[in-house]
């Protein structure tokens, strides 16, 4: 995969959060990565930097 075709998904700092962009499952990370893999499907996406969630 090119530069040109990476996506990334946005990584909430609680519970360092995100949703795989290709099954929709909701996945935890101990840490912040630069790349993440879902636990589900398998995709792998890079990150943008943490935001906090807010209500």
């Amino acid at each position: 995969m090119d530069e040109s075709e990476k996506r990334t998904v946005e990584i909430q700092v609680s519970g360092y959060e995100w949703m795989c962009l290709d099954c929709e499952t909701v996945n935890h990370e101990i840490a912040h990565k630069e790349n993440v893999t879902c636990k589900v499907c398998g995709a792998t996406f890079q990150t943008e930097p943490p935001e906090h969630a807010y209500d």
